[in-house]
């Protein structure tokens, strides 16, 4: 259990969006922004770098790691113009793989099981997406023809080592489905798990095989839901999706602040923390952070210049696009223990200990006891342990460490002490006698009868 101290975002306007057709919404959550106005900065004074820049006259759309430490991305015109071009990065420099003319950037680029899918985002007279396999000689094979089947907005693999991807058919509500690509690599196994409505968005699985589900807009206008399944109703609705499908109803776990309209970009970290790129239209584009203990918004990151995309996360590092490039943030502070009851005895020294990870610059260590008033009074040094010694009225008693970095402050779990008394030497000693003797008294019986 941990907490984060952080501001409210101060929101100062609302955004009431206009009723358009499900086509044009579907179409307007891929499409690109305008060429930014600056670099995307963190709300939380840690660094933001630039992993990979757009090449001269493209727009990224989306991305995903490739083996060889290489980075595949799809770009489209800054303009809204049509071309699609897919790109791999090898750390130097970008190569183009694959490119189209004749259809707008789509939504999704996924690395799954050793190949890489991606969609197109239509094109004047088709508002839907297609879905292609790219081959190692760098052609491509579409796996799914949205005119005849269904037209998939994203892509991520699940905890199964299946696809799963929100989408529609033609330009219907939403949906939530699982596909398992053939040996060659072709989409044969496809199942609905349950409609979620509005347009489509992003999906992302907790560590313990949970199901996050964001609208990539929604149709009511702000606040944005978004829908939490646990493990055990993922794994009914793949058994029985249609007596258990994934429903909004009654699933609605946290919401975008206003005034953000959609997602296009969805993770969770090891910690369970869930990341969410929120865009409204003409606004910058935020990445809000939520912990499974308080599915409060936390503001992260910004694009002043406008939309977020995609979001992965890659050796401790949050990444996300924008339209203009490929960036990296630290992940937020996190402060573990093994926490809960700690065993002590009264009048040897004890230590208690905490582990961070993530964060950026300079991290400050204030540990407290809480007393029977239940005031925390600091106590200890500016480090990652507390060494003292407990007495026995400390039974019972209650430790935590706050620790701080460039933007955040974060609560550990407490520690429980358990204090027993040790046991007085003399009576130590009496009872080793009395465990002794018996032995001692048959050694020396022995003794006398060898020597008879």
């Amino acid at each position: 259990m941990f907490t984060y101290h952080t501001y409210r975002s101060p929101f100062p306007k609302t955004f009431n969006s206009p009723a358009s057709l499900s086509a044009l919404l579907a179409l307007v959550t891929c499409l690109l922004t305008l060429p930014a106005l600056s670099a995307p900065l963190s709300l939380r004074a840690y660094p933001v770098i630039t992993r990979i820049t757009a090449p001269s006259g493209h727009a990224i759309s989306s991305f995903d790691f490739a083996p060889a430490n290489s980075v595949v991305f799809m770009t489209g015109d800054p303009f809204y113009g049509l071309g699609l071009t897919l790109w791999r990065h090898d750390g130097s420099s970008a190569v183009s793989l694959f490119t189209d003319p004749g259809v707008f950037a789509g939504s999704r680029v996924v690395f799954h099981n050793g190949r890489i899918y991606f969609n197109d985002g239509g094109d004047y007279s088709r508002w839907t997406y297609d879905y292609f396999l790219l081959n190692p000689d760098n052609t491509v094979t579409q796996v799914l023809d949205s005119t005849v089947s269904i037209s998939l907005w994203g892509g991520e693999t699940g905890p199964d080592n299946a696809l799963y991807a929100s989408g529609a058919e033609g330009f219907g509500p939403s949906r939530i489905y699982r596909i398992i690509p053939d040996p060659s690599g072709l989409f044969s196994d496809i199942t609905m798990l349950g409609e979620i409505g509005d347009a489509s968005g992003p999906l992302a699985f907790t560590p313990a095989g949970g199901l996050y589900c964001v609208p990539g807009y929604y149709y009511a206008g702000p606040p944005v839901p978004v829908y939490g399944y646990t493990a055990q109703e993922v794994v009914a609705a793949l058994a029985d999706p249609t007596g258990a499908p994934l429903t909004p109803s009654g699933h609605v776990w946290a919401e975008l602040p206003t005034p953000f309209t959609g997602s296009s970009g969805a993770i969770t970290d090891s910690y369970g923390r869930l990341y969410v790129s929120a865009n409204a239209w003409g606004e910058p584009g935020r990445i809000i952070m939520y912990t499974p203990q308080d599915p409060m918004p936390v503001a992260v990151a910004e694009n002043p210049g406008g939309r977020i995309e995609t979001l992965r996360i890659d050796n401790g590092k949050l990444v996300f696009n924008t339209s203009d490039g490929i960036y990296e943030t630290p992940i937020p502070l996190i402060v573990t223990t093994t926490g809960g009851t700690v065993e002590a005895t009264a009048g040897a020294p004890l230590t208690l200990t905490v582990q961070t990870d993530g964060g950026a610059g300079t991290f400050h260590y204030q540990w407290f006891r809480v007393t029977g008033e239940k005031t925390s009074v600091p106590v200890g040094d500016n480090l990652p342990y507390y060494t003292f010694t407990p007495g026995p009225g400390d039974d019972g008693a209650r430790y935590y460490c706050e620790v701080s970095d460039a933007g955040f402050t974060v609560v550990s779990p407490e520690f429980v002490l358990r204090v027993s008394l040790p046991t007085p030497v003399g009576k130590t000693v009496f009872l080793v006698l009395l465990i002794l003797l018996p032995t001692a008294a048959i050694w020396f019986r022995k003794i006398r009868l060898v020597r008879h």
